[in-house]
């Protein structure tokens, strides 16, 4: 999935619950506001990150350096900094537990959308951010926590996303659990995209969640159960529209 609908889906899907902990709870105090901002850039690095571990071309992988003004654009001028820096304190740290790993899982695929697509691949990423996240808490008077589990809501949602493609992804890596669906990952720039049906396009999976998370936030965010419910009926409605199937193998 190209990666600016990993991004807008990955803040759709939380925006409910985001929503929710706003209406409940007092984020009026600055130490809960700048935990929400922090936690919100954590899911932006995690709904890339799966991809700048494995395909170095990604979009976090590179600056994008642009004059502009506005606090919007700013701020994209700003994160543009922050996000590779990210992945490739992510790289360097899963080098030496990659070169372990190749004795451990013969033979170790961590090329695109191997190890580190997988449930297994995004834990590991985490704990290390999470153990990050702990050392530079020591020196700052802030816990930093938010971070590591926006990164890894991020990844999560990332492989739910790339679930929908026709790709699709191997969940439990070295075991084989391979979910797929119909999105095919072609940009509106290539000559082939005008021949893709309407639900093997990029934008109708993300006009699906647009819709759908707009229902949820004006109907369904008064209690966590139907936060909850809710967000997980719009997954399985679009596990049927996009016909997600399901391959388990043994070895």
């Amino acid at each position: 999935m190209l990666g600016k609908y990993h991004v807008l889906i990955a803040l759709l899907l939380t925006s409910p619950f985001l929503v929710y902990i706003i209406k409940n709870y007092n984020v009026l105090q600055l130490f809960t506001i700048l935990s929400i901002l922090i936690f919100l850039i954590g899911l932006v690095i995690g709904s890339l990150l799966p991809d700048a571990v494995d395909a170095g071309d990604t979009y976090l992988n590179h600056i994008r350096l642009f004059k502009s003004k506005g606090i919007i654009r700013r701020t994209i001028y700003f994160l543009s900094f922050i996000f590779p820096i990210a992945s490739k304190i992510t790289r360097w740290t899963l080098k030496p537990l990659t070169w372990i790993l190749k004795f451990i899982i013969p033979p170790l695929k961590d090329g695109h959308r191997g190890l580190w697509h997988s449930l297994l691949g995004i834990i590991i990423i985490s704990i290390g951010w999470f153990y990050l996240s702990f050392i530079i808490s020591k020196f700052i008077n802030f816990q930093l926590y938010y971070l590591a589990i926006g990164i890894f809501i991020g990844c999560f949602i990332h492989l739910l996303e790339d679930s929908f493609t026709v790709s699709g992804i191997n969940w439990l890596y070295p075991l084989n659990l391979h979910i797929r669906g119909k999105i095919k990952t072609i940009s509106k720039q290539d000559p082939n995209y005008r021949s893709l049906k309407f639900l093997e396009r990029n934008p109708t999976i993300f006009i699906y969640f647009l819709i759908t998370t707009i229902i949820i936030l004006v109907q369904y965010t008064t209690t966590l159960n139907t936060t909850i419910l809710s967000s997980l009926a719009q997954l399985g409605i679009a596990g049927i529209i996009f016909r997600i199937k399901l391959r388990l193998t043994t070895f």
